[in-house]
């Protein structure tokens, strides 16, 4: 190379240089000698397979061993007293107890044939002692004799109708013959709370629970305020309520025909049945008849 950084003419007269530039040779190169050829691998040999194993048998329970399935009990943490040395000669035999003088059993543990005679009647006893109440006989009971049961209450039966004054107005008896007439026929729940506020006020606004009560329009009758339900004029009253005898009371809602005939002539006992038998009928209850009053002013 010159200073220029040029390369000198070429001199080897090769006739292949470049001019003005660096020799390149075109001569090939020696071949690479050839590697013999890989032998090929050898194929391995198969694994042999492993030979199977039987199971191993199972061993049979013993006592210290529990069967299988079943946890193994946890060692006991209990310590074992140690057994007591064998002695070389027999145990000597533990003294008797000295005898004590027995005790003097109480007088009701004792047998009765034994127990200790109280004083005799009569007898003059120190000052502050008492003579014991005599004791009753005892009745030996025989062997045919069987315990007679005791006596069973008669069945609770309808009350009977007062005898009520036919002139005049008694609402607390009435009220409470109420009460009774309707716990004798099923209707126990009418007389506590509300069922029994709501039917105390539906007849004070018919009647004020007068048996004599009549309607000066209407002509309608008695506690609960009927009118025209004896149609067949089978149980006319025979007393004058007012300024004639009534027939408003029917055979029905629980009456016979006497009833009925009592009823219009003022019993406060057969008008309450009839009330009750209506009310039930047709409305239920005195909450529901009062609820009717309450829209049309009448039930």
């Amino acid at each position: 190379m010159t200073d220029a950084g040029m390369a000198d003419p070429c001199t080897c007269a090769c006739g292949e240089c470049v001019p003005g530039g660096e020799a390149v040779s075109t001569m090939p190169y020696p071949p690479y000698p050839a590697f013999p050829p890989y032998a090929p691998y050898a194929p391995y040999a198969p694994y042999a397979p492993y030979p199977e194993q039987a199971p191993p048998a199972p061993e049979p329970p013993s006592e210290s061993q529990p069967p299988t399935g079943f946890p193994a009990s946890p060692p006991s943490s209990r310590l074992v007293p140690p057994s007591p040395p064998e002695s070389a000669g027999p145990e000597p035999e533990p003294e008797p107890a000295p005898e004590s003088a027995p005790e003097s059993a109480p007088e009701s543990a004792l047998p009765e044939e034994k127990r200790p005679a109280g004083p005799p009647p009569g007898a003059i006893l120190p000052a502050g002692r008492e003579q014991p109440p005599a004791e009753p006989p005892v009745v030996p009971e025989t062997a045919g004799e069987q315990p007679q049961p005791a006596a069973t209450p008669p069945a609770s039966s309808p009350p009977e109708e007062p005898e009520l004054s036919p002139s005049g107005n008694n609402a607390a008896a009435n009220q409470a013959l109420a009460a009774q007439l309707a716990k004798a026929h099923g209707h126990a729940d009418w007389t506590t709370g509300q069922p029994w506020a709501d039917w105390v006020e539906l007849w004070r606004r018919e009647s004020n629970w007068d048996q004599n009560a009549v309607d000066p329009d209407s002509g309608a009758l008695g506690i609960p305020q009927v009118l025209g339900y004896d149609t067949a004029k089978t149980a006319p009253g025979t007393r004058v309520i007012g300024d004639r005898s009534r027939d408003e009371y029917g055979p029905d809602f629980g009456l016979t025909t006497s009833q009925a005939a009592a009823a219009n002539d003022g019993s406060a006992y057969a008008q309450i049945l009839w009330g009750i038998g209506f009310i039930a009928d047709t409305y239920g209850g005195p909450s529901e008849a009062l609820a009717v009053h309450d829209e049309y002013d009448r039930y």
